[in-house]
């Protein structure tokens, strides 16, 4: 993201986006070492902790839609590492295996990324927006 132009502030946030959701860290802390405006988008790009896994993407996808654009940056630069990542473990695995470790199917995968590239390109031009669609 630095060498996209972000703010510092922004590229904390890309550092801090999974804290809410994968750790216990708390809202004020990341507030108290990063910052109000770090924490506030880290909230936009954090899953919601319900169960039912499609509607917790939906709210995803309305929340970084509503957001302003470091929220948006942050989504796209988390995403296209998460497909990086994918494209280097997928060879390692049989198929079965390797979609067995996601909280959803290959389907569901498939389409949450596709709903998240159509939010992006109808809500911020950018060229990571790009990168994302390749």
């Amino acid at each position: 993201m630095a060498k996209n132009g972000f703010s510092d502030e922004t590229i904390a946030a890309g550092y801090c986006h999974d804290l809410l959701e994968d750790t216990k860290c708390s809202e004020q802390e990341i507030k108290k070492s990063c910052g109000e405006k770090v924490l506030e988008i880290v909230k936009a790009v954090s899953n919601e902790k319900i169960k039912d896994w499609k509607e917790k993407k939906r709210r995803y996808i309305k929340s970084v839609r509503i957001s302003p654009v470091e929220a948006k940056a942050v989504c796209c630069a988390d995403k296209i590492h998460n497909l990086q990542s994918t494209l280097i473990a997928y060879p390692k695995y049989q198929p079965e295996v390797f979609w067995a470790k996601f909280n959803a199917s290959k389907e569901g995968k498939e389409w949450f990324e596709e709903e998240v590239l159509k939010m992006l390109k109808e809500t911020w031009h950018h060229p990571l927006v790009d990168e994302y669609e390749k």
